[in-house]
């Protein structure tokens, strides 16, 4: 068979313009592009390679020009096609928790869609029709290991993730050397296991197989600080990040991994770990980062919803990574090495950056104690100049359903206000003394959020977000000039308007996709979220300015039909295409001729 031919990708110039607009341009305008289409740069024909879309983590697709407001309608748009599990007598070996990914393949006119499982394999298929275009099932050595049982890691209670863990994690594709990077998780001997590994693989994009020039597969490992990172307990949620030599300095291209350990463990719980390989040379000793280094409670687990690591440039041209932890260990305030419930800068190398490189609410020690993680969302960084006065920011969301706005130049660091830092008494948010730009209370839903917004570029800009069992929802970017409060980063919210059939909620917090044509018009934007329960799970469309359902799972719910979707589940829109993973099956949903019913 032919190899495909993959398109490389070219920049956006929506962020050309804003660029411009910072008198950031000529080699800095390049890199600070570059670094956030890659690996998956805006182009005619659209790849998405890596979680997200973007290295900002914005989940927007503007260059969609099949999918709009008139097409997608149960008329003419649903579920193509269904690849089935092999207990149903399909392929499907496993669950699909990662993100689907695709690469357009120029030479057959399609979308490729790489698939993974929590049985550690991996499958490539035609994205308009289901077909089977290759797949790698031995990833892991099958005769002496097993994808890791839920039930042996963590306290075995199985509350993350039942009944194996194998791939988690969103892969990332860097298109140039055409490869695929993602992390298994396994067991070995396959029952009664002694040892657990978890190892970055570097897969051809074409065949699937290893490279061995990249001394793929490579059992992970790190030490920071006096402390080593263990494979057992630890879950790799994380999108992985990868970022080119140019963009981080380093002397190599780089894969960003990042760890939370699996819900349940017993005291004293495991640290949040970052290891950085060599994307060329897996087995080179990898830089490591682990955010509690200390030897009490420890915690602070990365785990962001499944959410990948952002990477963004600053004004002075450099590259930092920005990601949340969860509860555990904090003592930054105090000169202390350990950075739980906070929000965090780092550099490439791994280090922290001189100056501003936190942010810690002031009621860290409450959600500690209630298990109300600060790091339960991913973050997304705000397009460079999209807000008067604040041209760096970053967004995210956490348990207790607040939207957290920072300038990723001053973050600011950690002031207790009122609230107590010794004792697990609730402190009500007038009593906090937060240094961070704005904090926005999105759901009054005792329900807790997990979960990252989107962001769209048109329409002026608008975040999108949607706390624990509540509404999607749409903040715009706030303007001294649209009187939209209460700012100075986002307005107050306009609720999305479900058909009559659907209840309001979108179940268990929704992390959302955005779709509309090229700038600067950004006609047709679309919302996207698969609602997870037992109600009404599947695919949901929106239009992204007034926020008016277009497509429901409800709507055509014998023909739409898909098995309940994963924790955290984000739909990927590509070319035309929509495409969904779920507990049980995969799904295609696009341009449709059959009836609904």
């Amino acid at each position: 068979m032919k190899p495909p031919r993959f398109n490389q990708l070219q920049p956006n110039t929506f962020f050309e313009e804003k660029m411009k607009k910072l008198c950031l341009t000529g080699p800095l305008t390049a890199l600070i592009v570059a670094l956030a289409f890659s690996p998956a740069i805006s182009q005619a024909q659209v790849s998405v390679t890596t979680w997200h879309n973007d290295n900002w983590r914005t989940g927007q697709n503007v260059e969609e020009t099949s999918l709009t407001p008139t097409t997608v309608a149960p008329s003419a748009f649903g579920k193509i096609c269904s690849v089935q599990s092999v207990a149903k007598g399909g392929v499907l070996d496993g669950q699909v928790y990662a993100q689907p990914l695709t690469v357009w393949d120029s030479t057959n006119n399609r979308n490729v869609v790489y698939v993974v499982t929590e049985n550690d394999s991996i499958f490539a298929f035609d994205g308009t029709n289901c077909k089977l275009i290759t797949s790698n099932t031995n990833l892991i050595p099958r005769s002496t290991e097993a994808p890791a049982d839920c039930h042996l890691i963590g306290g075995g209670a199985c509350e993350t993730i039942s009944p194996t863990v194998g791939i988690l994690g969103t892969p990332v594709i860097d298109t140039v050397s055409n490869t695929i990077y993602l992390v298994t998780e396994s067991q070995s001997p396959p029952t009664k296991p002694t040892t657990w590994y978890h190892r970055i693989h570097a897969l051809d994009l074409s065949t699937l197989a290893e490279k061995s020039a990249y001394h793929s597969p490579h059992v992970l490992s790190g030490k920071s600080q006096g402390v080593s990172f263990v494979s057992h307990s630890h879950i790799q949620r994380p999108g992985l990040l990868w970022l080119s030599a140019s963009q981080s300095g380093l002397a190599n291209n780089t894969v960003y991994i990042a760890f939370s350990m699996m819900d349940g463990v017993p005291g004293p719980h495991p640290r949040g770990w970052i290891l950085g390989y060599n994307a060329q040379n897996l087995q080179t000793p990898p830089l490591a980062y682990t955010t509690v280094p200390g030897s009490t409670l420890i915690g602070g687990g990365i785990w962001q919803a499944g959410a990948g690591l952002a990477a963004g440039v600053d004004q002075s041209g450099q590259t930092f990574i920005y990601f949340s932890s969860a509860d555990g260990t904090f003592d930054l305030a105090n000169s202390g090495p350990d950075a739980a419930d906070s929000f965090i800068k780092v550099t490439p190398s791994l280090q922290y950056p001189s100056g501003s490189y936190y942010f810690t609410p002031s009621d860290e020690f409450y959600r500690e104690c209630s298990d109300l993680d600060y790091g339960s969302g991913g973050v997304v960084l705000i397009p460079d100049g999209s807000i008067s006065g604040h041209p760096l920011v970053a967004v995210k969301g956490d348990k207790e359903s607040y939207l957290w706005a920072l300038d990723r130049t001053n973050l600011g660091g950690y002031n207790a206000g009122q609230c107590s830092t010794n004792s697990c008494t609730a402190c009500a948010p007038s009593n906090w003394a937060n240094g961070n730009l704005q904090t926005l209370l999105a759901s009054t839903s005792t329900a807790q959020a997990r979960s990252t917004p989107a962001f769209w570029s048109g329409n002026n800009g608008n975040l999108y977000f949607a706390g624990g069992y509540d509404t999607l929802k749409k903040y715009p970017l706030y303007d001294s000039n649209n009187n939209c409060g209460p700012g100075p980063v986002l307005c107050s919210a306009t609720a999305v308007t479900h058909n009559t059939k659907q209840s309001i909620v979108m179940g268990y917090s929704i992390t959302p996709s955005v779709s509309s044509g090229p700038a600067p018009q950004y006609q047709n934007g679309l919302v996207w979220g698969i609602k997870r329960g037992t109600y009404n799970s599947g695919l949901f469309a929106f239009d992204a300015g007034t926020m008016i359902e277009l497509y429901g799972a409800d709507q055509c719910p014998t023909r739409d039909e898909v098995a309940n979707p994963t924790k955290f589940s984000i739909p990927t829109v590509a070319n035309g295409y929509v495409y969904v993973g779920t507990e049980a099956d995969f799904d295609i949903f696009g341009p449709t001729n059959t009836a609904c019913n």
